[in-house]
């Protein structure tokens, strides 16, 4: 029985979004779920987009101007992770994975010279389009997904416009089933997936730069988890 409006995953790299989704995608089948980036290229996204409510879900790493073009009733879903983590988990994860695009970037020294090759690249009008569209997730990532933009509030408001709902990473074990009510889901079994090993300790200089460059996307977690 298809489900009663499309359900769309708005993927925040390094919010354990890989697990939710294959956790979805098995109680669907993978014949009825469309995955940004996977199914056809990035850019002939804008020509399907329209057509993508033939599919049970939807998901990828998208922004909710993105998630916009899909006609139809949705149920728009995100997870957010306290922001200094998000960084990062993301950092190592360019650092493990060869095939990332920033893998150079993160490979060849520490964090902070990682955040710098970053913020070089942003500023760098001849950065290619695939190293500018990886670099967002350094500074106010997760408010660029939802407005396109650095402002906590403009973020705060989309949620509330296109009545997304929004779970903690970090207590996505306990609050799980309130997410598959939501969705009118049974209760789905998560799986481990695309975890990482216990993370090092970081200077506090580090620490400090993250949350510097992050002063928006701080603002909209805390707005969202105040008990968090």
């Amino acid at each position: 029985m298809k489900q009663d409006g499309l359900i769309v995953f708005l993927h925040i790299p390094k919010c354990a979004g890989t697990s939710i989704s294959a956790a979805i995608a098995e109680h669907f089948g993978r014949e009825n779920c469309y995955y940004y980036g996977k199914n056809e290229p990035y850019k002939r996204y804008e020509q399907s987009a329209p057509s993508l409510g033939q599919f049970q879900f939807v998901k990828g790493h998208l922004t909710l101007d993105q998630v916009n073009l899909i006609r139809g009733p949705k149920k728009i879903f995100t997870l957010m992770r306290e922001p200094v983590e998000r960084v990062l988990s993301w950092f190592e994860f360019m650092a493990r994975q060869q095939r990332t695009t920033l893998h150079p970037f993160a490979s060849s020294g520490d964090a902070h010279t990682f955040i710098q090759k970053c913020l070089d690249a942003q500023a760098d009008p001849g950065s290619p389009r695939s190293i500018k569209k990886n670099v967002v997730e350094l500074s106010n990532g997760m408010c660029q997904r939802l407005t396109g933009s650095e402002n906590a509030d403009l973020a705060v408001q989309a949620i509330k416009d296109r009545s997304i709902k929004v779970l903690d990473q970090g207590k996505l074990d306990t609050e799980a089933s309130e997410l598959w009510g939501w969705l009118g889901l049974p209760e789905l079994a998560i799986p481990q997936l695309n975890t990482a090993p216990r993370k090092k300790e970081y200077p506090k200089s580090v620490i400090e730069r993250i949350r510097e460059l992050n002063t928006e996307d701080t603002k909209l977690y805390e707005a969202l988890f105040p008990q968090h």
